[in-house]
């Protein structure tokens, strides 16, 4: 059996990776993999312009983790950009069960809803950032100065 670049920023599992259709290339010897080496995940289900506003972080997170691959959870996926999202999300019920059943290397959860921050608490994960929720089920920031910040402003 070929061999299979499941950690390829292109693989799908599902469906044949973009290159593959476009040029027909095949993992072995495929001139355009592209190793990943962890999984980011941003929550952010809010409005389309609190999305907008959210996605200069894309500038960063890209070059401080060139070899990761981000994927967004969002209710307005129309407005992110595939350049930079990997996997781009739209809240539903098969997506929010497809990132419950992965583990990432840091979850971002911008948002302080009450789905957002039970997925934080849900989803596997070596770093969160963000929000999450406590024993009450009531939103509460995960430590940082910043992030509590964030939180009491919005109390």
């Amino acid at each position: 059996m070929e061999p299979v670049h499941n950690d390829c920023r292109h693989f799908r599992g599902d469906i044949p990776c973009r290159p593959h259709k476009q040029k027909g290339y095949h993992c072995k010897n495929c001139p355009v993999y592209d190793k990943t080496s962890e999984k980011i995940l941003i929550i952010k289900l809010g409005a389309i312009g609190d999305v907008i506003r959210t996605t200069p972080l894309l500038h960063r997170l890209k070059k401080e983790h060139p070899n990761s691959q981000i994927f967004w959870l969002t209710e307005s996926p129309e407005a992110l950009s595939s350049k930079y999202v990997d996997r781009i999300l739209k809240a539903s019920p098969e997506n929010i069960e497809l990132v419950k059943n992965l583990h990432f290397h840091w979850v971002l959860n911008l948002d302080k809803d009450a789905l957002a921050i039970s997925l934080m608490k849900r989803i596997s994960s070596g770093r969160k950032s963000g929000f999450t929720m406590d024993e009450f089920g009531h939103c509460m920031p995960f430590g940082s100065r910043a992030e509590q910040h964030k939180w009491i402003t919005g109390l």
